[in-house]
């Protein structure tokens, strides 16, 4: 049976972010900086129907294991360096996906994403995180830089609505298979930057610490 194609399964991991949030503690600088453990990667295991039933360790598999992240928060943009064991482009339909969800003081929360089925120099958009439509910001940059192996994404404050601070989490996915792969041939892996879980919902337990605006 055909299997769901990528920019599907991208979409369905944006829609449906419900941000819940209670008193947290604040970060003095406008930078952080978290070491994610390598090997901590997780790979979905799907049933016949292709749904996701469970998460199964997977080490180390190129593009997909982050180690390392930096994140800013300076006057005009917020800033954040995902650095990955090895990043390499790979074949065109097994695709790697950043994303970068934020919450803020006030107004929605966001994701920012870069995903490469389009070509490996990535495509970046700003989704918002309680409807999944599309945020208009023509200034969203990134840059992918496979010899120093890390995606960088440059999220202008203008359109978030310029918050006094932010919560991020990070998330590193590579969609493998294609729309046509068998379950064999299939593998989706995934690491939460900020932790050693597959969890990936916006609470307390996958959000970074306040960052204000320096």
């Amino acid at each position: 049976m055909a299997r769901p194609r990528p920019a599907l399964r991208v979409a369905a991991l944006v829609v449906g972010f419900v941000t819940c949030l209670s008193v947290v503690p604040v970060a003095a600088a406008a930078t952080q900086h978290t070491d994610d453990a390598t090997g901590d990667v997780w790979e979905a295991v799907r049933d016949d129907e292709g749904y996701v039933v469970g998460w199964d360790h997977a080490g180390s598999p190129g593009n997909a294991d982050v180690v390392a992240v930096d994140a800013g928060h300076e006057r005009r943009q917020i800033v954040f360096t995902v650095r990955l064991a090895e990043l390499a482009r790979g074949p065109q339909h097994d695709p790697f996906i950043s994303q970068e969800r934020m919450v803020f003081d006030h107004g929605p929360g966001v994701t920012a994403e870069v995903h490469t089925t389009l070509g490996w120099h990535g495509r970046s958009f700003l989704f918002s995180s309680v409807t999944g439509n599309r945020v208009r910001c023509p200034d969203l940059r990134h840059e992918i830089d496979y010899a120093a192996d890390t995606v960088q994404v440059w999220v202008p404050r203008s359109c978030v609505h310029r918050p006094r601070w932010v919560r991020y989490s990070v998330t590193q996915w590579t969609l493998g298979g294609g729309s046509t792969a068998t379950l064999e041939d299939d593998h989706d892996y995934f690491d939460n930057g900020l932790n050693p879980t597959h969890h990936r919902r916006v609470d307390d337990a996958n959000l970074s610490a306040r960052l204000r605006r320096g």
